[in-house]
């Protein structure tokens, strides 16, 4: 009875790790990475790791700038990306706080989420002139507060992305195929945000 039961219990192990196989796990513990390999050469935007977090603090009027890994994911297969952020600073609570890109390539044709206060937005960006880019957005009830951590999920279902905030499902938009194997955060313009526990892992055997 005893051996059966430890190989039931290995046999569930094998099931359970197999269901949820690891591709990225980044506690920000340090810059293994790269994430700060290639800086934002203008001080007005700059990057930190430290106590476990990615922050990103833009004091630049203009623009932002993504910091960048590449991470290989394969899209055939169903996958969920977890992040946890933080919106530390702030002056405008509809304007974009913090983004994640990920499956894109150097020429802006990347899948994104964007959070502010009032709003998350997703887009589906084609890169060129941007006129076939896909926009999905909902208004945060209530809005997003600064100096707390959210749960942002994106699950890849078949052809269909669900986007859910703190175990909510916000929306769903189709997916698109990658273009390039670039993962990013960027923040916005005059914004400070802080990123935690990016984990991306595929959720079945696909």
């Amino acid at each position: 009875m005893r051996k059966t039961i430890i190989c039931l219990s290995l046999n569930l192990l094998t099931i359970s790790s197999f269901a949820q196989t690891a591709v990225l796990k980044e506690t920000f513990d340090d810059n293994r990475n790269g994430w700060l390999d290639k800086p934002y050469r203008d001080t007005s935007i700059n990057a930190s790791i430290a106590g476990g977090v990615l922050q990103i603090a833009n004091n630049n009027k203009d623009s932002n700038w993504s910091y960048t890994i590449r991470q290989k994911i394969d899209e055939q297969k169903d996958f969920e990306i977890q992040l946890r952020f933080m919106i530390k600073e702030g002056t405008n609570k509809t304007r974009s706080y913090g983004s994640l890109y990920w499956g894109g390539d150097d020429s802006q044709a990347n899948t994104w989420v964007l959070f502010s206060q009032r709003r998350i937005k997703v887009k589906n960006c084609l890169g060129g002139d941007h006129k076939s880019d896909q926009i999905f957005q909902k208004n945060n009830s209530p809005s997003l507060k600064k100096g707390v951590f959210y749960q942002l999920v994106i699950r890849k279902q078949d052809k269909i992305y669900k986007v859910l905030l703190d175990g909510s499902l916000l929306f769903e938009l189709p997916f698109q195929s990658f273009k390039g194997d670039n993962i990013s955060f960027a923040a916005g313009k005059f914004t400070t945000v802080a990123f935690d526990d990016l984990k991306i892992f595929y959720s079945n055997s696909k």
